[in-house]
């Protein structure tokens, strides 16, 4: 099995629901940018959903 931690590549574990929050505060204050960065600089992004199965 594949590991990112064994290859030194960086990895990013975020929620779907904190990804939101994080844009829309962003915006609001105009600094979009600013945040995207920390959602485009890793070179794996895990994004978890799981909040969605409990609706």
């Amino acid at each position: 099995m594949w590991k990112p931690s064994c290859k030194r590549i960086s990895v990013y574990f975020v929620s779907l629901s904190k990804i939101i929050e994080d844009l829309r505060k962003a915006y609001t204050e105009n600094r979009p940018d600013k945040r995207l960065r920390i959602y485009i600089r890793p070179k794996l992004l895990i994004i978890d959903e799981n909040w969605l199965l409990t609706v």
